[in-house]
């Protein structure tokens, strides 16, 4: 009788406790914990103690962490770490703007500037060639080349 009622107990105790780990909030800068973080895991609202830990399940889908000083983070369990830095407010940018030519766009565009510059050209503007009027590969690379050169320029006074 006493080993079925151990048995029972053993049982219930088991499903009622859960797998669980704690996680250290700490401040990106200055590597000190951050007391009051609130911590959403699912639908339970947890908040770091003085020392910036906090006890969270498992298992779940996603965790977010935000206080008012700092930058909100929603992770996937994949992304969480022990330590969690959060990044002050003032390091967050509003807006961001990415403009710019990759390597490999800039070679292909300076050989053909190169080739179009070292090509041969027209010795005068009475020139008249009747083969050019009816080649439609020249006249796109001609208008090609006028917007490589135009945005050549652009670039060219940005910088």
């Amino acid at each position: 009788m006493l080993r079925l009622l151990l048995l029972s107990v053993a049982l219930v105790v088991g499903t009622v406790v859960r797998a669980q780990r704690q996680i250290t909030v700490l401040h990106s800068d200055t590597d000190e914990p951050i007391m009051g973080v609130t911590v959403r895991v699912g639908d339970t609202v947890l908040k770091t103690d003085r020392h910036g830990r906090v006890t969270v399940p498992e298992q779940f889908d996603s965790i977010s962490f935000s206080h008012v000083e700092f930058v909100h983070e929603c992770l996937r369990p994949s992304e969480l770490t022990d330590p969690m830095y959060l990044f002050p407010r003032s390091h967050q940018l509003k807006e961001v703007t990415v403009a710019g030519i990759g390597p490999d766009l800039r070679r292909s565009l300076e050989k053909a500037k190169e080739r179009w510059l070292n090509g041969p050209h027209r010795s005068s503007l009475l020139s008249f060639d009747l083969g050019n009027l009816f080649d439609r590969r020249n006249r796109r690379d001609r208008k090609q080349m006028k917007r490589i050169l135009e945005v050549f320029k652009e670039f060219d006074a940005k910088q």
